[in-house]
């Protein structure tokens, strides 16, 4: 299988473009979530719950490998200075992924047209402020202070990680 990455695009473009998407996924967290509170019946959501579902079941953890294990130990080799923020980035990543069993578990049930108690939507609706927050923090944060080193990088180093994340994502079941 090809790996589903246009080929003229930059590391640093497809990190922009995994950066958008995030901010579109945690905007669909907040509408699911909105639209429960006015209407669990919204004949919109199991279909938004299941599309959202997917991108913090298969995508989301696809860009916490591409910084991880990608990214971070080039800007490391290159920038130490940069160690205590990309050791917050990492650090942030597990609080995400600890997040993430319990949001699509509630999103497989919206998914399903399955109806939330009132425990499960409180709980549902504390873990999207959660996550949206931490994940839009983190994405500005990684915006404002390691994008620009990243795109320093020397071309080999950023092909590199362009080919790893063209990798990861041809994955079956890759989004």
């Amino acid at each position: 299988m090809l790996p589903r990455l246009p080929l003229e695009d930059s590391a640093l473009d497809l990190l922009r473009a995994c950066h958008t998407k995030m901010r579109l996924f945690t905007t669909a967290l907040e509408r699911i979530v909105e639209s429960y509170a006015k209407n669990p019946a919204d004949l919109q959501i199991p279909d938004a719950a299941r599309i959202t579902a997917r991108y913090f079941r298969e995508a989301l953890p696809k860009h916490a490998e591409d910084e991880d294990l990608s990214i971070t130990p080039r800007l490391l080799a290159v920038y130490p200075e940069l160690a205590p923020g990309l050791a917050n980035g990492a650090r942030e990543h597990a609080v995400v992924e600890g997040e993430l069993p319990q949001l699509t578990a509630a999103l497989d049930k919206l998914a399903a047209c399955e109806r939330l108690t009132v425990e499960e939507f409180s709980s549902f609706s504390a873990r999207v402020d959660r996550v949206v927050l931490l994940l839009r923090t983190h994405a500005l944060t990684e915006e404002t202070t390691w994008f620009t080193p990243f795109g320093q990088l020397p071309a080999e180093d950023q092909r590199a990680v362009r080919l790893e994340m063209a990798e990861r994502r041809a994955r079956p079941g890759a989004p």
